[in-house]
């Protein structure tokens, strides 16, 4: 199937069907329109192409960067709260507890307890409206927990660390 049998394929896709499928295309193909083909014959290779993993369903007027699961106020109370608190223990500077490891814990538990606050605490993780108003502690926690880990895996550094902590 050509570039352009694809490209005509899902402008046709989109007419009929209020979707779009992203298939790896570089140039948009001309308007469906005059293509021809009717929902019973697209349907099915539409389909085809979803299960084979070479494209993906998505709704055309669905805006891509604000496209977020339905999230209630708690959700966001919930989220709002627990980034906070997080961001209490950057101030803090302890970076046991930032990580939620002990203080005797193994590299791997340290690299672990990163990556897991990394993800946990990515902005691109929260919707928009908490994303832009939580904007300076997502970034303070990002900084610190990359600091925490830089200074905890380094055994120099963190015998340096242990000692000049007050406990």
């Amino acid at each position: 199937m050509s570039k352009l049998t694809i490209a005509l394929f899902l402008n046709r896709f989109t007419v009929l069907c209020g979707c779009s499928l992203a298939v790896g295309c570089s140039r948009p193909g001309p308007s469906g329109h005059d293509a021809g083909a009717d929902v019973a014959d697209i349907l099915p290779l539409a389909w085809g192409l979803c299960v084979l993993g070479l494209a993906t369903l998505r709704r055309a007027d669905a805006e891509l960067e604000e496209a977020t699961a339905l999230v209630g106020e708690t959700d966001l109370a919930i989220d709002r709260e627990r980034v906070r608190a997080r961001w209490q223990l950057v101030t803090d500077a302890d970076y046991f507890a930032l990580l939620g490891v002990r203080r005797d814990a193994t590299g791997f538990e340290i690299r672990r307890a990163y990556q897991a606050a990394r993800r946990d605490f990515a902005a691109d993780g929260f919707p928009t409206d908490l994303r832009r108003e939580l904007a300076r502690e997502l970034d303070d926690i990002a900084i610190v927990l990359d600091e925490a880990f830089r200074v905890l895996r380094d055994d120099r550094l963190r015998g340096t660390y242990l000692s000049n902590l007050i406990d």
